[in-house]
């Protein structure tokens, strides 16, 4: 009599059918079949996108009004130079240093603090760390850089301080 009650999935108190506790932290067997749970019908996606409409230049006209009086231009050194102005030639006295950043670089360290990277990087001769050097320059405010360490510019003439 006792042994008709431990059977599997009743209860031997009360003689309910009983389900195993679950631990839902508890990770399938190896080789069990996943899980296939059916969509809720009510399920929607995380963003409504119902009302969504792509920007339009309108959008900016406040960003751009300064941009649009001017006539365009170029940004040079955190200032605007109007369209046509010549982009001013930089002269500057400074040390040569080493970069290790992104696989290595050389770049001049002005006097003023400005760090110059060379557009078309330094000639051998002038690839000495501490090396002082005075240089004449252009602007490329045109160029980007992955070195991201100050202004590139286009060494027009370099020598030995």
């Amino acid at each position: 009599m006792a042994d008709e009650n431990l059977t599997v999935g009743i209860t031997p108190s009360c003689g309910r059918p009983c389900t195993p506790p679950t631990n839902p932290m508890r990770r399938p067997a190896v080789g069990a079949a996943p899980v296939r749970r059916s969509r809720r019908p009510e399920a929607r996606p995380l963003v409504d996108l119902s009302d969504f409409h792509p920007a339009e230049l309108s959008d900016f006209r406040p960003a751009l009004t300064p941009f649009v009086v001017l006539g365009g231009g170029t940004c040079v050194n955190g200032g605007w130079l109007p369209p046509g102005m010549v982009i001013p030639d930089v002269s500057a006295t400074g040390t040569v240093r080493f970069y290790a950043l992104e696989g290595g670089f050389w770049a001049i360290h002005a006097d003023d603090g400005t760090i110059y990277d060379p557009s078309a990087g330094l000639a051998p001769a002038f690839q000495t760390d501490g090396l002082r050097v005075s240089f004449t320059g252009k602007l490329r405010p045109d160029l980007i850089g992955i070195h991201m360490v100050g202004p590139i510019v286009e060494i027009i003439q370099i020598s030995v301080r």
